[in-house]
C-alpha cells in the first residue's frame, strides 16, 4: 500500500486535463491541428518541419531522401497520420514521461471516419518539444526504418 500515493500522483500527472495543459500536450494538439479539416499537414521536407521534428530525425530523413536518388524513400506516407490523405478528427492522447526531456505519447484519432493510432516519442530540444521518433502499424519506429541499410539498385 505504500506505493498507492505515488501511483495516484502519477495518474493525476498523466490524466487528460493535465496532459492537455502540459507543454507536450499543447505540442501534440498544435501538431494534429495541422491535419484537421482544411489543414495542410506538415511537409517532412518543408520549411515548417523544424517546428515539429527533432534535428536528429530530420537528418535521418534527409539522408534517406538523398539515398533514394529521386525515387520514393523508405516510406511513402505521412507518419504523423500513417496516411497520404487526411481529415483528422477526435484526437486524444496519453502521455508517459520517460525523463525530464523525453515523453512518449500514444495518439488516437479518426481519419475519414477510420480509427487510427500513432505512437510518438517527443524530446525537448532547445526548450521546445519535437518529434524524435514515431511508430504506427506500417512501421514501429521511423528512426529504425530510416537507419536500415537501403538496398542498392542496379
Amino acid at each position: 500500500m505504500r506505493g498507492a500515493p505515488v501511483l495516484a500522483a502519477f495518474l493525476l500527472w498523466v490524466g487528460p486535463a493535465s496532459a492537455a495543459e502540459s507543454p507536450a500536450g499543447r505540442f501534440i494538439t498544435h501538431l494534429y491541428d495541422q491535419y484537421g479539416p482544411g489543414g495542410s499537414g506538415v511537409d517532412l521536407y518543408g520549411p515548417r518541419a523544424r517546428e515539429f521534428y527533432d534535428p536528429a530525425l530530420l537528418d535521418l530523413l534527409a539522408r534517406d531522401r538523398a539515398r533514394a536518388g529521386g525515387e520514393t524513400g523508405s516510406f511513402d506516407y505521412d507518419p504523423v497520420c500513417a496516411c497520404q490523405d487526411f481529415e483528422i478528427r477526435d484526437v486524444t492522447y496519453a502521455l508517459t514521461r520517460r525523463s525530464r526531456d523525453v515523453t512518449d505519447a500514444h495518439v488516437t484519432f479518426t481519419n475519414f471516419g477510420k480509427a487510427e493510432a500513432v505512437d510518438l516519442t517527443l524530446r525537448r530540444t532547445n526548450g521546445a518539444w519535437k518529434i524524435l521518433d514515431l511508430g504506427n502499424t506500417s512501421a514501429r519506429s521511423l528512426r529504425a526504418l530510416l537507419s536500415r541499410p537501403r538496398p542498392t539498385t542496379r
